[in-house]
């Protein structure tokens, strides 16, 4: 028993021996070693001052040993394609500055964390004539002009993260609009979010604004100048001929009172139905603006009354009878990609249906190509509008049954010179 108890008390003594050793030369050790651990996407090196840890791509130089006490200012620089983020000990975040100062009381290990980054470079790209005021903007992005022409601007390339969500926002001057986003992006909107998953180059495009162009909004019969030199306008068949009367003629010059009717007359009544209700949707100071609504009186259209123009105050003064205002609403979009092309006047109107006329519901589909607009020279500029009709059965219509379709058009006589309008409508 006695001996047991003696090997028992020197066993005691031995590990309390052992840890007073371990405890003593620990507080009587001189230095403390510092270890660089680099984690994340991205690569970069870690430097120390004092000197002694240079741990870069290499990573064989991210371990010394300090005298104990010492501060240890260490500095992180992030390669080229990579940002440096912050440092870490103990789990915890302790500075996100690119110089973090670590005094060395025990043994540290400090992370170092580097992310991937890519760049996004907009390339501007103009076409037609000189513009003033595009510009491309983000975070990171200022890219535009400063004076006449775009010449990539100064700050056309950012740096971003990996997975990184930017949104690239364009401007405009009055004269200039904005075509599109290409190459490693593909989209039509002004502002648009782009996340960054590598390099990207990105096109932006701008040309110059283009005019609205109008066609004219009524014709006659017989349809008079008030200057010398007018046109009159005759129906043969589907089509009517511009001819020239001379200026010093009595037709020319006496004032016109009555006006000869004839069954062409009931033609040209359709005819300019369509052209005054085209005309107040105002496609001409609608262009490139995206489709849009308008809403059409159709009163004012009818053969007594048929002046677009006139559309805000003749509405007001209607109060009853034949002379209320029908209202409908069409959906319209006005397109010209610049001043050397046609403009495109694409309509969609829904008209509900009339049970007295045994009249369905319909759609109307409509689009209007012009290619020169009024001038002295042409009263009614060139175009084609095409329309068809479509029954419409619960909100749903039927393209595979057409109601009726037509054309009006101008075009140039190529014998005369003159001016051709042509209608006609199978229904």
């Amino acid at each position: 028993m006695l001996i047991k108890k003696a090997s028992l008390i020197c066993i005691l003594i031995a590990a309390t021996a052992m840890l007073l050793s371990f405890f003593q030369s620990d507080a009587l050790a001189v230095t403390r070693t510092l270890t660089i651990v680099k984690m994340g996407s991205g690569t970069g090196t870690v430097t120390s001052n004092p000197a002694g840890i240079n741990c870069d791509t290499s990573n064989t130089d991210c371990t010394e040993a300090y005298d104990k006490g010492t501060s240890v200012q260490l500095t992180a620089a992030a390669d080229a394609d990579a940002l440096f983020k912050g440092w870490i000990y103990g789990g915890i975040v302790v500075s996100k500055n690119a110089t973090y100062t670590t005094k060395m009381g025990v043994n540290k290990t400090v992370k170092a964390k580097f992310v991937k980054t890519y760049n996004v470079t907009i390339n501007p790209a103009i076409s037609g004539s000189l513009l003033r005021g595009a510009k491309v903007t983000a975070t990171g992005i200022n890219c535009g002009t400063t004076d006449n022409t775009v010449n990539g601007g100064t700050d056309c390339t950012g740096t971003y993260v990996s997975g990184k969500t930017i949104t690239l926002i364009v401007t405009t001057a009055s004269d200039t609009k904005f075509t599109g986003w290409s190459g490693d992006v593909s989209k039509t909107k002004r502002t648009i979010d782009v996340t960054v998953t590598g390099d990207m180059n990105i096109t932006a495009s701008f040309g110059p604004k283009a005019e609205g162009m109008q066609i004219a909004e009524k014709v006659s019969v017989v349809d008079t100048s008030s200057a010398p030199g007018g046109q009159a306008m005759k129906l043969m068949g589907d089509y009517s001929m511009a001819v020239d009367f001379p200026a010093d003629s009595d037709y020319m010059n006496d004032e016109t009172h009555v006006f000869v009717n004839e069954r062409a007359a009931d033609t040209f009544s359709i005819v300019n139905e369509i052209l005054c209700m085209i005309g107040q949707t105002k496609y001409s100071e609608m262009v490139n603006k995206g489709n849009y609504k308008a809403q059409i009186d159709k009163t004012l259209c009818s053969s007594d009354s048929d002046d677009p123009s006139s559309a805000g105050e003749d509405s007001q003064n209607q109060s009853s009878g034949s002379t209320m205002p029908e209202y409908e609403l069409w959906t319209i979009n006005s397109s010209r990609a610049d001043d050397n092309s046609p403009q495109i006047v694409k309509v969609w109107i829904h008209e509900s249906g009339d049970d007295m006329d045994k009249e369905p519901p319909k759609a109307i589909y409509a689009k209007t190509i012009i290619t020169e607009e009024v001038s002295d020279t042409n009263p009614y500029g060139i175009f084609s509008l095409n329309f068809k009709m479509y029954p419409e059965i619960n909100g749903v219509v039927n393209t595979s049954t057409t109601l009726g379709k037509g054309l009006l058009k101008t075009e140039i006589n190529p014998l005369t010179g003159k001016v051709l309008l042509k209608f006609a409508d199978v229904m």
